[in-house]
């Protein structure tokens, strides 16, 4: 780490990184064509990230319909995990190439925690997965 103060301000908290205002979330929102609010929070732990990502429901869409739509994008694919209840942890990603998400309806609120190793499934295993894909390789060669 770079000598800052700011990594420091971390300990003992769990700030949103970047303030309220992420730098991605308008990238975010412009692929998913919805506003979503992206919140990624900086703790004091050598790797991993966890995402909060809040976006509003049409009226009526129920939790069973968004656990088959993740299941529809996400269920084949091998380095995402999706929990049927509660939130990942990041414990459960660190040193590994997975995507683990979680999430809950609140009303006509669509609240989704997904958690990562930054330096894994965030970049290096990413860019191997990519490779794979890309070359006629599994997926996950290499990497599971």
């Amino acid at each position: 780490r770079k000598a800052a103060i700011a990594p420091r301000l971390c300990e003992g908290s769990l700030p949103p990184s970047g303030g309220l205002t992420h730098r991605h979330q308008p990238e975010i929102a412009a692929h998913l064509g919805a506003e979503v609010i992206f919140t990624p929070h900086l703790g004091n732990f050598p790797r991993g990230i966890m995402e909060t990502i809040t976006c509003r429901l049409k009226a009526g869409v129920t939790h069973a319909q968004v656990a088959d739509v993740l299941q529809k994008a996400y269920g084949d694919k091998p380095l995402v995990r999706l929990y049927d209840k509660g939130v990942p942890a990041l414990k459960n990603v660190v040193g590994l190439p997975f995507c683990d998400i979680g999430f809950a309806v609140q009303g006509e609120h669509l609240i989704v925690v997904a958690t990562e190793d930054n330096l894994l499934k965030g970049a290096a295993a990413q860019a191997v997965q990519c490779a794979n894909i890309r070359f006629g390789f599994a997926e996950t060669q290499s990497l599971i």
